[in-house]
């Protein structure tokens, strides 16, 4: 099961006829609520936007993720970017929110300034060609005068920094980018 696909269903597993199983996938909306939560907390430009909208904002941001919570996660740094740009938060924004993972990362792409995509697409296939980047080096390559602006307003949907290296935020990043 991957990316719960069928949150709140349960299905049988049998193994030739030999072994019966039962799976029950959780219904996850209450840990979904909890990481949007205490993301906001932490984030509170997109917090004070977002209050500004209706109350049924945040619950539609959670039943939109349909259990997956990297599209949550986009989601939340794709608005936060919005944001930090000075683009007002608006319903119309959040209802162009495409609901699938895939059209979220092509949405995110067409996001960027249009300036800015030949750097993020550059950094992108150097960590898909394995390359161990760092944000010095990026600097550099780049003549990036603030990476973290940079990197929060540009990669966060797609790459992530751990440990001062620059890498995929999520598995699915890669089958984005290698599926052409």
């Amino acid at each position: 099961v991957s990316s719960r696909p069928s949150v709140g269903k349960s299905f049988h597993l049998e193994l030739d006829n030999v072994l019966r199983y039962p799976i029950k996938v959780p219904d996850n909306y209450q840990d979904l609520n909890t990481y949007l939560m205490t993301w906001l907390a932490k984030h509170h430009l997109l917090k004070d936007a977002l209050s500004r909208l209706s109350r049924d904002v945040l619950r539609d941001l959670v039943d939109r993720a349909r259990g997956n919570f990297r599209w949550l996660v986009n989601a939340l740094y794709l608005l936060s970017s919005a944001v930090e740009r000075g683009r007002r938060i608006t319903l119309e924004l959040l209802n162009r929110l495409p609901e699938d993972l895939r059209d979220l990362y092509t949405f995110a792409l067409y996001q960027l300034d249009p300036e800015d995509l030949p750097c993020v697409m550059a950094i992108i296939a150097l960590v898909l060609s394995g390359q161990d980047l760092r944000p010095d080096t990026l600097c550099s390559m780049f003549h990036l005068d603030d990476f973290n602006r940079f990197f929060r307003l540009n990669c966060t949907a797609f790459l992530s920094l751990k440990n001062n290296s620059i890498c995929l935020s999520h598995e699915t990043v890669e089958a984005y980018f290698n599926s052409g």
